[in-house]
């Protein structure tokens, strides 16, 4: 049975960062992995690019809050919505290696009593 992973990413005024970062992120999402974008403000560069990725196949939605809600609005979407059985969290500066995923399936079947894991 493959695990479900949703993944949340925040995206604000870096355009550069955002699409290295999301780029990296959807190239490494496999069946069962749903991305979850959430753009604050309204910077048009950043924006262009989380607009223009969104239509990838893993995007599971799009929300853009011309409000800076910073992490706490995006973080309750998520949870409040997610029916996966991991959740996650990407920042839009980071690149995250391809196979991400399976390490962080692998702690959590290891150890069930894990709760909340952080990698940087």
């Amino acid at each position: 049975m493959t695990t479900t992973i949703d993944i949340l990413m925040v995206t604000y005024n870096s355009p550069e960062s955002t699409r290295l970062s999301l780029e990296r992120l959807l190239e490494s999402c496999t069946d069962g992995m749903h991305v979850w974008l959430w753009h604050n403000g309204s910077h048009e560069e950043t924006l262009d690019v989380v607009r223009e990725l969104s239509d990838h196949p893993a995007v599971a939605r799009f929300h853009h809050s011309v409000e800076n809600k910073r992490l706490w609005a995006p973080s309750n979407w998520l949870f409040e919505n997610s029916e996966a059985d991991l959740l996650s969290k990407v920042d839009d500066d980071n690149v995250v290696s391809r196979d991400w995923d399976l390490r962080l399936s692998a702690a959590h079947r290891d150890y069930d009593r894990f709760g909340v894991l952080g990698s940087w």
